[in-house]
């Protein structure tokens, strides 16, 4: 497994390389199925010649609605053969942000399940069809089927005249710098983007990310949003190009994630420290036997030091790891390592092929320790933002240098230490504050669990910060106490105004923390108390 296969011209080229070489593996579970090597690709071929009889062709657009499960990820591989660009869209997507999403895109085709969980999605689906011309048609996931939305059956079945000739002849005309997908980002400041990522970013960062992630056999667990880059290149398309297996859950669930990881023997633990956290604060968890793990690996967020110090009785290395959407995710590693600081601290070394830069000010490049913004340079990183050529102009800077709008500082050993988001740091009383450098100090109490620093507009100091906490079960501080244990590790100017403590973070759907909310939060609380 730590042998890493050749570098193909497109991700769905990883199909038939598995298929040739390990036919019988298994590439996914999902509930009490498993999926062979052999039988993905035959999956992936008939979805592909539907798509063909249904006049997809290269550079059109296929969305797909649903939980993670081995079909969203076989109609990624059968869109990606043949040059079509693939959408994922997430349940939790309101009628309106679906909307959006399609008005944006222009999708040919949809393919969605009706119902998932608790909710009803066919009035919804049958609105967008109503109100899109360029959609050709929607294709159920499941057995419902009315005047728009048709039967996967029945789409399938009308593919199976498509030769495999014609089939080869469209995956012939797919280059490696070919949009593969279009993902969007969160939004939380704005209309959400579309970053166009190509085949040659996802063939290269995830074929990289098995130099780090050294497990083997690798049997790893999906349950991450189908719209998110975790979900569509950390896990699935790094599990295909290592030749792993992709086992899925529909939603993220701590029982079901211990109970697969014993069952399934899962040997990469990977995802946001959150659902860790969470993890680990079942009743049963010291029940589950998790002895198959190899490795525990984060992307997304920093792991808090509480969470590692837990982690660490496993005896297993650890990996952390920096990245965004539009960098085709991760360029930093830590690790692997059982050194817990370097783990929490940093976030690894860039990959060597990798250009990484700290541009502080005046456009300089930063000198050692030196707190500026990360941009990232490489063939592997966006092309850009579908229809919105502005952003896309504001985000490069000279020479093709991705903005990604994080800070951060190279320590003397050329690891990077993250310092937060430009527009999360703040000024107070001429001062720049960091609310990454808070939490830090927050976070090594031994009574808090997790906390989160935003800041408001006030009057007096320009912005001041709120850290909203969450305390560790069977543990309670006060907000004043907390305040002046903040007083001793932290300037005075550092301090936040007010220290709110809360059952739980809100979060968004990918298991980041919503930090618009909470400071529409510090909002009401501070104007409450100015007026």
């Amino acid at each position: 497994m730590n042998v890493k296969p050749p570098l193909l011209d497109k991700i769905s080229d990883y199909v038939d390389y598995h298929s040739d070489i390990n036919p019988e593996s298994i590439a996914f579970i999902y509930n009490n199925e498993r999926i062979s090597y052999r039988q993905c690709k035959y999956k992936v071929d008939d979805i592909t010649k539907a798509m063909i009889a249904a006049g997809i062709k290269k550079g059109d657009r296929v969305a797909t609605l649903s939980t993670p499960t081995p079909d969203f990820f076989t109609i990624f591989l059968a869109c990606a053969s043949i040059g079509a660009i693939w959408i994922g869209y997430n349940p939790r997507h309101t009628r309106d942000e679906l909307c959006y999403f399609t008005e944006d895109c222009r999708p040919k085709l949809i393919f969605s399940r009706t119902s998932i969980q608790s909710r009803e999605l066919i009035h919804d689906l049958s609105y967008i069809r109503e109100h899109n011309s360029d959609l050709l048609d929607i294709i159920s996931l499941d057995q419902f089927s009315n005047e728009h939305i048709s039967l996967f059956n029945t789409f399938i079945e009308n593919g199976t005249d498509t030769e495999d000739k014609i089939l080869n002849n469209y995956r012939k005309k797919v280059k490696a710098k070919d949009t593969a997908t279009i993902i969007y980002t969160s939004g939380t400041t704005g209309k959400p983007k579309g970053a166009m990522l190509t085949h040659l970013g996802l063939c290269k960062v995830f074929r990289n990310q098995i130099t780090y992630f050294t497990v083997d056999p690798l049997r790893l667990i999906n349950f991450s949003p189908i719209n998110h880059i975790g979900s569509l290149g950390d896990i699935s398309c790094y599990c295909l190009i290592a030749g792993g297996t992709n086992i899925f859950l529909e939603k993220f669930d701590t029982y079901k994630v211990l109970k697969l990881m014993e069952e399934e023997k899962v040997t990469l633990w990977f995802g946001v420290p959150t659902t860790a956290q969470l993890c680990l604060q079942h009743s049963e968890f010291s029940t589950f036997d998790l002895s198959a793990l190899q490795l525990i690996a984060f992307g997304g967020a920093p792991p808090p030091i509480n969470l590692l110090s837990q982690l660490s009785k496993f005896d297993l290395p650890f990996c952390n790891t920096y990245g965004q959407t539009e960098t085709t995710s991760s360029v930093t590693y830590a690790g692997p390592t059982e050194n817990i600081d370097t783990i929490h601290y940093t976030v690894g070394k860039p990959v060597p092929e990798y250009q990484v830069r700290i541009i502080a000010s005046e456009n300089q490049i930063a000198k050692v320790n030196e707190v500026g913004e990360i941009q990232v340079k490489g063939d592997f990183i966006m092309s850009g933002y579908w229809n919105n050529e502005i952003e896309t102009r504001k985000t490069f800077a000279k020479e093709n240098w991705l903005r990604t709008g994080d800070l951060g500082q190279f320590n003397e050993q050329g690891e990077l230490i993250l310092c937060g988001r430009i527009k999360e740091m703040f000024k107070s009383g001429g001062y720049n504050v960091y609310p990454i450098e808070i939490e830090e100090a927050i976070s090594k109490h031994h009574f808090i669990q997790d906390t989160t620093v935003v800041s408001v507009k006030d009057d007096l100091f320009g912005e001041v910060g709120y850290a909203f906490f969450v305390c560790n079960e069977d543990s309670i501080i006060g907000s004043d106490e907390l305040e002046n244990y903040c007083r001793k590790h932290l300037a005075n100017y550092k301090i936040p105004k007010k220290f709110i403590p809360i059952d739980e973070l809100p979060m968004l759907p990918i298991g980041k923390i919503d930090r618009t909310q909470l400071k529409k939060m510090a909002f009401e609380i501070h104007n409450s108390k100015t007026q």
